[in-house]
């Protein structure tokens, strides 16, 4: 006999209060519903300007094409707190890159007040929330 356990995805959240960042770590099986409810969470309490999202031990198969439309949908009211920051997302896999792209172009169409971008280096997406160099 075979029996399906639909296993949810564990979330760690790490502040960097020096970059104004929450890091959502994202290990195991991610599916729609926890990622509103991580939105949901995020912006009920003090969040701040940027976020990035570390799937780098998430299994976002589950996750359709149009879900990921959806959870830009679902978010774009809350990104307008947010307005001038920045997101990320971090993944190690070709699959999950493509994914994310597809997000990033649906971020660039929606006219987020976000600015979004996709990484496969975790130093290089962190670098990427450093202020600019200004000059004298």
């Amino acid at each position: 006999m075979f029996v399906e356990v639909d296993v949810m995805a564990e979330i760690k959240i790490h502040r960097f209060p020096n970059k104004d960042l929450t890091v959502f770590a994202v290990i195991g099986a991610l599916r729609l519903a926890e990622l509103k409810t991580a939105v949901d969470e995020f912006y009920s309490g003090k969040f701040t300007l940027n976020t990035m999202w570390d799937l780098r031990e998430a299994d976002i198969s589950a996750i359709e094409v149009g879900e990921v439309k959806e959870i830009l949908d679902y978010s774009m009211e809350y990104l307008k707190r947010r307005e001038g920051g920045r997101s990320a997302i971090l993944v190690s896999t070709d699959v999950n890159y493509g994914m994310g792209r597809v997000f990033d172009t649906f971020v660039e169409l929606s006219s987020s007040p976000v600015e979004n971008n996709v990484f496969r280096d975790y130093e290089e997406a962190m670098a990427w929330f450093e202020p600019p160099m200004t000059g004298n």
